[in-house]
């Protein structure tokens, strides 16, 4: 794609350059510094800052070849993004559509914007005078006097080269849907193995076996149980319960005595 469009701008994600540079210089203090350097107006004074710490580190962050920090932006380009949440959540949004043929899985991403879009205007219309702001109205008004030098072009008429696909290469098993999660990153919790029926809402089973209640070796664990509670304590238990709250107790007779 370099080769191709050689003037596009390249990013990398600040979030995953972060996660590679902190194996070296871990800390809160290197954190909160790399995270200055983002910022567009204070990137100097944070690498100053870090080449006092670990001259190494501002050495690895300034030669990065990808622009990373805010004031490497070119201004052309309307998006200060340094991460790739926006994408991450795209892909979270099309993960059930992975799996269809390409025009289908257009087709569904289409659908799900034009959907998401109608539920905001709504939104929008229902909204009165009082749930604006002042500087959100103004804004507003902005936005309304510069729609009328809006024009669409229509897709298709731009001479750019073809760029080919990337070598496919099938792999051993099923394609992989979830993202691999980093190191610090909370793992994903696990299914609960307690079975809920949903006709019947007991546990135990689900509803293509389900026989309208407790299924027949549940239904014997409850009679075992009912039956274990109702039985009266025997042996040792017993003799000591007996014992409590009796006084002391007579000594033993003698045989033959009458």
């Amino acid at each position: 794609m370099f080769e191709v469009f050689p003037r596009a701008t390249r990013r990398v994600c600040a979030q995953h350059l972060y996660s590679n540079w902190k194996g070296s210089w871990p800390g809160k203090e290197y954190h909160d510094l790399f995270w200055m350097a983002a910022n567009p107006f204070v990137y100097k004074k944070s690498l100053n800052a870090l080449q006092k710490m670990d001259p190494n580190s501002a050495h690895y962050l300034d030669n990065v070849v990808e622009k990373w920090s805010k004031h490497q932006f070119d201004t052309l380009v309307v998006n200060d993004h340094n991460t790739t949440n926006f994408v991450e959540s795209f892909n979270s949004c099309t993960k059930p559509f992975r799996d269809l043929p390409i025009m289908t899985l257009l087709e569904e991403v289409r659908n799900w914007q034009m959907k998401r879009i109608g539920s905001r205007l709504d939104k929008a219309v229902a909204m009165s005078q009082n749930d604006v702001t002042e500087y959100a109205a103004r804004l507003l008004d902005a936005r309304g006097d510069e729609r009328r030098l809006c024009y669409i072009i229509k897709a298709g008429e731009f001479n750019l080269p073809k760029l080919q696909p990337p070598p496919m290469a099938r792999t051993v098993g099923r394609p992989i849907k979830s993202r691999k999660r980093g190191k610090d990153e909370p793992r994903k919790a696990k299914r609960s193995t307690i079975l809920k029926c949903r006709k019947c809402s007991f546990l135990g089973h689900n509803s293509r076996i389900c026989q309208g209640g407790l299924m027949a070796k549940q239904r014997k664990e409850a009679a075992t149980t009912s039956n274990d509670k109702g039985k009266k304590p025997t042996g040792e238990y017993e003799s000591k319960r007996k014992n409590v709250g009796e006084g002391p107790t007579k000594g033993p007779t003698k045989r033959g005595r009458k």
